[in-house]
């Protein structure tokens, strides 16, 4: 009787993606404060009146380093800021909140405080997260309010909702900032701590798909983009915002650096990884999706 023999292929794969040159690939990294010598950094934007909107996504990019230092939201609430216009400082008055967008217990959190035509002017309106952040890791945050449900998503996926139907104190006049909340006097509070990157403010509320679509794509002017800053500078004080009537950022404090920003980890598609009785001529499926327009340079590493 004759025997029949399987060859069996374990296939294992390593693939690694490098800029092929040099590109427009920088972010903006709050660096700690360790010392009493260093002030730590934050982007003030200031009150341009674009930016008070009562419609409103705010999105970005970033990647927590450190634990960070919480603002004043409101009473029993702080919060680590990300992209803010404004944080607690009273109620049903013209420094109540319009918006923010930041960490509280290591998820993704967002606020805003209802305007003077509200059924209640000065009372928050939070959503809160689901899903742990982890150190080191690039994620993407938006926060939407279409005038009635409040919307917070991570990764375009949708953490939370709440329907509001409260309209935000659009005409605070509370500063704009990234990586700090600043009150009327110009006082900052908290600091976030960790590497932000396109930083965009539009004035409606975007959808999951449009979220989904452009969250890892830069762009630099669409309809109903009223701020972006792409952190692309790579250098010097200034941050600037790349739509049509800018309002530019300046860096404040001196604990901050410019760094490259990696590409995503590419995503092997099939064969999977690990597998059995795969063919000799099987075709190598590969997905990589980068935020910059650079070119990359794609290195795999196979062993059978």
């Amino acid at each position: 009787m004759k025997q029949r023999y399987f060859l069996i292929i374990a296939i294992s794969l390593l693939v690694a993606a490098d800029r092929a040159g040099a590109g427009t690939n920088s972010a903006l990294d709050f660096a700690p404060k360790t010392t009493g010598t260093t002030q730590d950094a934050y982007v003030r934007v200031g009150n341009p009146v674009k930016l008070g909107l009562p419609r409103f996504t705010v999105e970005a990019r970033f990647i927590v380093q450190n634990n960070g230092s919480p603002a004043f939201v409101t009473v029993g609430s702080y919060a680590i800021p990300l992209v803010t216009k404004g944080r607690g400082e009273c109620d049903g008055c013209p420094a109540d909140m319009n918006y923010f967008l930041g960490i509280q217990d290591n998820v993704l959190f967002a606020d805003f405080e209802e305007g003077t035509a509200g059924t209640s002017p000065g009372l928050n309106h939070p959503v809160t997260g689901v899903t742990p952040l982890q150190k080191g890791i690039w994620y993407h945050a938006a926060a939407t309010y279409d005038g009635t449900k409040w919307q917070l998503f991570l990764n375009g996926v949708l953490e939370s909702e709440l329907i509001v139907g409260e309209p935000p104190k659009y005409d605070s006049i509370q500063p704009f900032a990234i990586g700090t909340a600043i009150d009327s006097s110009d006082a900052p509070d908290g600091y976030f701590s960790g590497a932000v990157d396109e930083v965009r403010v539009w004035n409606y509320a975007r959808s999951l798909q449009q979220i989904q679509t452009a969250m890892n794509t830069e762009l630099t002017a669409e309809a109903g983009l009223v701020a972006r800053w792409g952190m692309n500078e790579g250098m010097g004080t200034i941050v600037g915002d790349s739509t049509a009537d800018p309002s530019n950022g300046v860096i404040t404090g001196d604990n901050y650096t410019w760094v490259n920003r990696p590409p995503k980890v590419p995503v092997l598609n099939s064969p999977a990884a690990g597998a059995t009785g795969v063919s000799t001529s099987a075709t190598l499926g590969i997905g990589i999706n980068d935020l910059d327009t650079s070119n990359l340079i794609v290195t795999y590493y196979g062993r059978l």
